[in-house]
């Protein structure tokens, strides 16, 4: 059975920070501002194949995987809100020509970031401990046959944006803790600090972190090896292999900037 993949962060885009003062580092001009969308919007990144038909990958706006969210959400009880802030990117995945996957990334910046809301304070240890850090967001995928295929294109590509393009050490994601042992068995995810409740939804969350470093390590040893799928309880073995990273870390850059 296919498992969907639907995090916390961004079921609800209207909660308010807490009011925190950011380092003078953080404070850029938005990601988005320096975008070509009209040339970001559907830009070929990748594909793949796959026993239920070819996949691609592709540079997304937000706003165009809107529907695609909304669908999963309401599936599982959610409500997203209202559109994503400046600073963020999204990349989407079709099965067969019709969108079946989403993923979003915004790196840490002058507003911060949404897990800010549900956990300031270990936020703010990260921050002081000096990381560069990234939010993978908004990520939805349909269950299908091929969504291990699906979701570990997505996270490769927003791997590698966010540590070739932005410099990014350490990744955040907030998810239910019903999908903590996923995130850490299958792709080296840590839960840190406790289960808090996410303002916007009411409910309970996990903040989770990856050292894109590590990351690395383990594309490096799996990558494109899907021999070894069977073998590790892992999905770098669904990633792409490493040869092909300089071609998709160009393709990123002409999308994305």
């Amino acid at each position: 059975m296919a498992e969907d993949f639907t995090t916390w962060t961004d079921t609800e885009e209207t909660a308010q920070l807490s009011p925190a003062v950011l380092p003078s580092s953080l404070r850029s001009t938005p990601a988005d501002s320096l975008i070509d969308w009209s040339f970001a919007q559907g830009a070929r990144l990748a594909e793949r194949s796959s026993e239920a038909g070819p996949i691609v990958l592709r540079a997304m706006t937000p706003s165009s995987t809107r529907s695609l969210l909304e669908r999963r959400y309401a599936w599982r009880g959610y409500r997203l809100g209202q559109p994503v802030r400046s600073g963020a990117l999204a990349l989407g995945a079709e099965l067969n020509g019709r969108l079946v996957g989403t993923l979003g990334l915004r790196h840490d910046g002058h507003q911060g970031l949404m897990v800010d809301a549900s956990f300031p304070r270990a936020m703010a240890e990260l921050r002081e401990q000096g990381y560069k850090l990234c939010e993978f967001t908004r990520l939805a995928v349909e269950p299908t046959s091929a969504s291990k295929t699906i979701l570990s294109g997505l996270f490769h590509l927003a791997y590698l944006h966010a540590s070739r393009h932005w410099g990014t050490r350490m990744l955040v994601i907030e998810v239910n803790p019903r999908h903590v042992s996923f995130y850490r068995r299958m792709l080296g995810f840590r839960a840190h600090g406790e289960v808090a409740v996410n303002r916007s939804v009411g409910a309970p969350a996990v903040l989770m972190t990856l050292d894109l470093d590590e990351g690395a390590q383990q594309v490096a040893r799996y990558g494109g090896e899907l021999a070894l799928a069977r073998q590790v309880r892992s999905l770098y073995p669904y990633f792409f292999s490493p040869i092909e990273e300089p071609r998709l870390v160009r393709r990123l850059a002409q999308a994305f900037g």
